[in-house]
């Protein structure tokens, strides 16, 4: 069971926006960082179910679906 995610980029001198969504759209955590090459997340006190997370660089944004069971 992994207890955090972590994100790599390829360009660490862009600003990135991350952030974690609940399903029911809630934003529960924001992250802007700049100048790294990558962010842990950590999960451990999220109840099991789906979140979304995004990242957004400059006009681009990718959002990915997290599945959490316990």
């Amino acid at each position: 069971i992994n207890n955090s995610i972590v994100v790599q980029f390829k360009n660490k001198k862009d600003k990135v926006t991350c952030r974690l969504i609940a399903s029911n759209g809630q934003t529960l955590k924001t992250l802007i960082v700049s100048n790294t090459q990558q962010i842990t997340i950590p999960l451990t006190l999220l109840a099991k179910g789906i979140y979304f997370l995004t990242l957004q660089f400059g006009e681009q944004s990718v959002t990915k679906k997290l599945l959490l069971g316990k």
